[in-house]
């Protein structure tokens, strides 16, 4: 069975996919490089303010960022409930 991804695996496609830097893009989403960073390794998740800021850059929606954030928490949570 096939589980989501994090939403930073798709912010690091679409970063790597733009001529943006890293740098521009933690400015665009009022964040420090390594807080990025620590989002594009699923260390963070997406919130309303970061779903907000990419919809700001042009990326989809902050609807499709939430919803993204949301299938991948769900299905942590049912991986943790069949494991214990």
């Amino acid at each position: 069975m096939a589980y989501p991804t994090h939403p930073g695996e798709t912010i690091r496609h679409c970063l790597a996919d733009s001529a943006m830097t890293a740098t521009e893009l933690a400015a665009g989403l009022a964040m420090s490089r390594s807080s990025l960073y620590r989002l594009i390794r699923g260390e963070l998740p997406v919130t309303a303010a970061v779903a907000l800021a990419l919809e700001r850059q042009g990326w989809s929606n902050a609807e499709f960022w939430l919803r993204l954030q949301n299938q991948f928490d769900l299905a942590r949570e049912r991986r943790r409930e069949t494991a214990a």
